[in-house]
């Protein structure tokens, strides 16, 4: 499995290029890039600038993923030509497999969600036979507006020959659920990855999400990796940098009325996280509320993802170690280690 960064420009960099942002990610060791669009690779998606980027990569060795952008708000699907020129742009950056997020909103009166939802499965529906000629697949986002339900019913209603899944594991704590219960659902649709950690604190209305470096946070990465390199087809490693700041208001009716599908073991995990790094006092029985949220600069994020692809390749190693040594205790039949074998997340 290889470790690379999702991004719209390398951290801290004044070349704010696809080909400077390439050229960085080689130089720190990383193993990929992914764009969110090919429009950060050419503006006009011009074939030669396109082809010019595939090569590039192909040249430094690294695996190159490009989605097809934000494809629906409350009010607006994009247009079925401006989505098909895009996914024809990933086509020809080489990308196979194809991210796509939206920006719905659930609490917007004048649009019913399950409507919203309706526009995203009409548009990757109207894409997944120029996707199934070119052997690719259209991989919908945890993002921050959708429940791992609502993106499992897009994807059965696409096809899952076709369409799967881009697993943002810092996104999945912000409709409620817990990442490992998130994982646990998607995975036999998971394509695609965008990590980073996150930690959780309390405030009045429920919680609030801060985000941390990989192994910084909450997250089980063993059993995350486990999972990952269980399936199929394994997918890369990549590190998001998220900005967006979210509370979760688990403790307020109006929200959770707009989350029928929300699970008490899924919320529940979540306030057992807060609680557990909660500051208290001498005799353990204050509850401090949450602090304003973070605010990270240029430097901050370049530190977190060599943070980040440090901690994912140490726990990459430790499984490689494990199952060898498992290996090896079946050659010899004596139980040499512990096979990592992930048995879900039990609410």
């Amino acid at each position: 499995m290889r470790v690379g960064l999702s991004c719209e420009y390398f951290p801290g960099s004044q070349d704010r290029s696809a080909r400077a942002t390439l050229h960085r990610a080689a130089e720190e060791g990383l193993d990929g890039v992914a764009f969110a669009s090919p429009l950060m690779v050419s503006s006009r998606l011009d074939r030669h600038e396109l082809v010019t980027i595939r090569d590039l990569a192909a040249e430094l060795g690294l695996y190159l993923e490009v989605g097809i952008g934000a494809i629906a708000t409350p009010d607006r699907v994009i247009p079925a030509g401006e989505a098909e020129s895009l996914l024809d742009a990933c086509l020809v950056l080489g990308s196979t497999e194809i991210t796509a997020y939206t920006k719905l909103d659930r609490f917007d009166p004048g649009h019913a969600f399950p409507v919203q939802l309706d526009g995203v499965v009409t548009l990757l529906t109207g894409l997944a036979a120029k996707a199934r000629n070119a052997h690719a697949h259209l991989n919908l986002e945890t993002h921050e507006d959708l429940t791992s339900t609502d993106v499992l019913r897009v994807v059965q209603a696409v096809g899952p020959d076709v369409a799967g899944v881009t697993f943002d594991l810092a996104n999945a704590v912000v409709r409620g659920e817990h990442p490992l219960h998130v994982l646990e659902q998607l995975a036999p649709y998971v394509r695609q990855t965008q990590l980073e950690d996150v930690t959780l604190s309390l405030t009045k209305n429920g919680l609030r999400r801060h985000l941390a470096p990989c192994g910084g946070g909450i997250t089980d990465w063993a059993k995350v990796i486990d999972v990952l390199g269980g399936l199929a087809e394994a997918p890369n490693l990549t590190v998001e940098q998220h900005r967006g700041q979210f509370d979760i208001e688990v403790f307020d009716p109006t929200w959770v009325d707009a989350h029928p599908d929300l699970q008490p073991a899924g919320v529940l995990a979540l306030v057992a996280e807060a609680v557990r790094s909660v500051r208290q006092d001498r005799d353990g029985t204050w509850l401090q509320l949450s602090q304003e949220p973070q605010a990270r600069g240029e430097q901050e994020f370049l530190e977190h993802l060599r943070l980040s692809a440090d901690h994912l390749r140490l726990v990459l190693a430790e499984s490689s170690r494990t199952d060898r040594m498992t290996a090896a205790g079946r050659e010899t039949g004596r139980p040499l280690g512990g096979g990592g074998t992930y048995e879900g997340v039990q609410g």
